[in-house]
């Protein structure tokens, strides 16, 4: 039990599966928020959505398996990118990897930050700097 200490750290976190990706946000709210950048697939992106519940703008899930369109994946990446806009409450960096759609980032930096500091201190526009 870390009762009143709690080590705050910059945790890098790869769900490795859709089981395993809502897992981490299962926990106390002070410890899954030393999540700093999370790397899912689609899938897991909705389960972590799911796990914290947040849902698409829409409700709608549209099905990676379905889209075959431009059109179709427009609204795709406006579900991700609103998506990733709810849950930077909770995480900072989120990086999707969307197989044959290509990757979206998303983060809290602006192109003119550094993620770290000279000391290896993590930077974040919400609360300053942290160590690492």
């Amino acid at each position: 039990m870390l009762g009143k200490y709690l080590l705050l750290s910059t945790v890098f976190f790869e769900p490795t599966d859709m089981s395993m990706a809502g897992k981490p946000f299962d926990m106390r709210r002070e410890l899954y928020e030393q999540i700093k950048f999370i790397t899912p697939n689609l899938h897991e992106l909705y389960k972590i959505a799911d796990t914290l519940k947040i849902s698409p703008v829409d409700d709608s899930k549209l099905k990676v398996e379905n889209v075959k369109t431009v059109e179709e994946e427009k609204v795709l990446f406006r579900e991700i990118a609103e998506l990733c806009d709810k849950l930077h409450e909770h995480i900072d960096n989120i990086i999707v990897t969307g197989g044959r759609f290509g990757v979206f980032v998303q983060g809290h930096h602006d192109s003119e930050s550094a993620f770290f500091t000279n000391d290896m201190s993590y930077v974040t526009k919400r609360n300053g700097i942290k160590s690492c």
